[in-house]
């Protein structure tokens, strides 16, 4: 589809092949279909639990990145995605791979498990990212998401 006045939402200075990145992902229509909140504790769903499997297996595919956190949530996910250097890197099978070329793996992935097994799923046609300067916005970062299931009702995703 031609979007000719489309302005793109990545910075222009970034590159999106190294640095630390803060990404959150959304459902389409951001309907909770990753699982529930219940009692505080996040019960992940068929498509969740596979994405789970997508998010911590990321390296597979491929090898220049990591996920240092996540959270899986009802109708979207929030990960700090690592791209470049990589503690646990081999410069042997060293794959380039940037920012969307991962979220869009991520994204396909899932949605072919789901078509794969009869639920209708889709993802929100975009994400969001935000290029993470420093440790102390880093630290913050960090916290949110593993603070994220606690506060969903908090949430500005929360539905």
């Amino acid at each position: 589809m031609d979007h000719p006045n489309r302005k793109s939402p990545r910075a222009p200075w970034a590159n999106y092949e190294e640095g630390k990145y803060f990404i959150t992902v959304c459902t389409k229509d951001m309907g909770n279909d990753l699982g529930e909140i219940t009692e505080g504790k996040m019960f992940l769903s068929r498509i969740g639990e596979f994405l789970r499997l997508e998010l911590e297996n990321v390296k597979c595919h491929h090898t220049n990145c990591e996920i240092s956190y996540y959270v899986i949530m009802p109708n979207h996910f929030h990960m700090i995605l690592i791209v470049g250097e990589t503690k646990s890197e081999t410069k042997v099978n060293h794959i380039n791979s940037s920012v969307s070329k991962i979220i869009n793996h991520i994204k396909g992935a899932v949605t072919k498990f789901a078509h794969a097994s009869g639920i209708n799923f889709k993802w929100k046609e975009r994400y969001h990212d935000h290029i993470i300067r420093n440790e102390e916005e880093n630290g913050k970062i960090r916290d949110y998401i593993l603070g994220n299931v606690a506060n969903w009702r908090n949430d500005c995703f929360w539905r």
